[in-house]
């Protein structure tokens, strides 16, 4: 199925990796990362990966956001981590926070786990193009 992004979607994943930019030299060997969370047309939370170690640019936002995350879209610069390391999954804190939509510029190299796909209306717009994973009804 392909999606295509609308100006305003390319306005904030151009905010969400200007957001990542203020992490630069401060959280190697980790990846630039800024978040921009949307809600009706609002933004309702942002957030970079600010320095090694600390919490992710996700859960920044989500922070900020507090309970206006749920039914948000999430614009990231690169696709939400699905694993255990020195943070928990930032996957796991989006759906968690009821995140209905994303939109991410740069796919992660790990895997997105099944429930995450099941649960959210997944938007990959990448140098592979385009692409959306949907909730599958009734489950």
């Amino acid at each position: 199925m392909g999606s295509t992004l609308s100006s305003e979607d390319r306005l904030y994943l151009a905010r969400a990796m200007e957001l990542a930019r203020r992490g630069w030299g401060r959280v190697h060997p980790n990846p630039l990362v800024g978040c921009v969370l949307t809600r009706e047309g609002v933004v309702v939370g942002e957030g970079w990966h600010q320095e090694y170690g600390g919490p992710h640019a996700e859960i920044n936002a989500l922070r900020e956001a507090g309970d206006r995350a749920a039914g948000a879209t999430a614009f990231l610069s690169l696709e939400p981590c699905n694993h255990h390391g020195q943070t928990p999954p930032c996957s796991e804190a989006l759906l968690a926070a009821g995140i209905s939509r994303m939109v991410y510029a740069s796919p992660d190299p790990g895997r997105v786990t099944k429930e995450m796909r099941k649960s959210i209306v997944y938007q990959n717009k990448s140098s592979r193009g385009s692409g959306r994973i949907e909730a599958a009804k009734g489950q």
